[in-house]
């Protein structure tokens, strides 16, 4: 039974990878623009056009809107911006589509591909992880990641924005989409159901899928307290005209720190590290009482370094980690 099952997984890798070499041999170059002409329908991908209707699958690679206007904006915007002084370092690619690996892969030094349930063949290292805390991954260890049509599946949005946080350098562009259908109009809280889908295999149970939605205020409201500088880029798809909202996110400080009593504050030093602190003064500067008050956070690193850290933390009782 065993041998069975492993001969089965073996050959659907093999199918697997001889599918996409096919693919790749009759599409022209994914990174080549293809101009389609205003008013006609056609897929910018492999340059279909369709002669009547808007189909969402291309009939000619198969492709979507989500990997079309992914397209659109690596063109327009993370081409020049993002990529434009040579290949990143470390990239972290959740559960990406083809023409986003066939896109990115080349832009990227190092990277890895992960999901939580789908597995990829023949794609280069992947290592499985939850979004939710990104478990494997070390802080700080990705100049960029990618996450298309997978917060829309996780209830935990906040925490699942604070892991990328965390394993996104200083500066580092976190990208990903979420289904126009999913975002609501105003700051309408995080809100879940459950639906029955044709999901593949990228979910264990396609009658109990869950489909979360939110705000897209609320959603601005989350990245930004999460540490974030989020843009909105909105595209029509050359094929379908439908709206694809791609969210373009720079990694700043996590601002949390900045709601929290000054006791909390000075506690979380120890779990933020110096980004808590720097973080919360960048927001000090705001108003008087927040100057104020992240001028004496500053005077309290600096008298701490000066009598010593095993002394100080010894007298307050409690541990700062610089």
């Amino acid at each position: 039974m065993q041998t069975a099952q492993k001969i089965s997984a073996l050959l659907g890798r093999v199918s697997a990878a001889a599918g996409r070499v096919l693919r790749q041999k009759k599409l022209p170059d994914t990174a080549f623009p293809i101009m389609i002409p205003p008013g006609v329908a056609g897929c910018n991908v492999c340059g279909y056009i369709a002669k009547t209707g808007h189909p969402r699958l291309c009939p000619g690679c198969g492709r979507n809107q989500r990997q079309r206007t992914f397209k659109q904006l690596f063109l327009a915007r993370l081409q020049p911006e993002v990529f434009g002084d040579g290949p990143l370092n470390d990239g972290l690619l959740l559960s990406p589509g083809e023409v986003e690996r066939a896109l990115l892969v080349p832009r990227l030094r190092r990277y890895i591909v992960s999901s939580l349930y789908q597995t990829y063949y023949g794609v280069g290292p992947f290592v499985r992880a939850d979004v939710r805390d990104l478990a494997p991954f070390a802080d700080e260890s990705f100049d960029y990641v990618q996450a298309c049509n997978v917060l829309d599946y996780v209830p935990e949005i906040e925490q699942a924005l604070r892991a990328v946080h965390r394993v996104l350098r200083p500066g580092g562009v976190f990208v990903f989409l979420i289904p126009e259908g999913n975002l609501l109009p105003g700051a309408e809280p995080v809100s879940v159901s459950v639906h029955a889908s044709v999901t593949g295999d990228y979910w264990p149970d396609p009658a109990d899928v869950p489909l979360v939605r939110v705000g897209r205020q609320r959603l601005t409201r989350l990245l930004q307290e999460s540490g974030f500088q989020a843009e909105q880029v909105q595209l029509v798809d050359t094929l379908c005209r439908a709206k694809c909202t791609w969210w373009l996110c720079r990694r700043g400080e996590y601002t949390n720190a900045a709601h929290r009593t000054p006791g909390t504050l000075l506690n979380a030093f120890g779990q933020f590290d110096r980004q808590a602190a720097a973080g919360f003064y960048g927001l000090a500067q705001q108003t008087i009482a927040r100057r104020l008050f992240g001028a004496v956070c500053q005077r309290f690193l600096a008298v701490r370094n000066f009598i010593g850290t095993k002394i100080f933390d010894r007298f307050f009782q409690f541990r700062v980690t610089l």
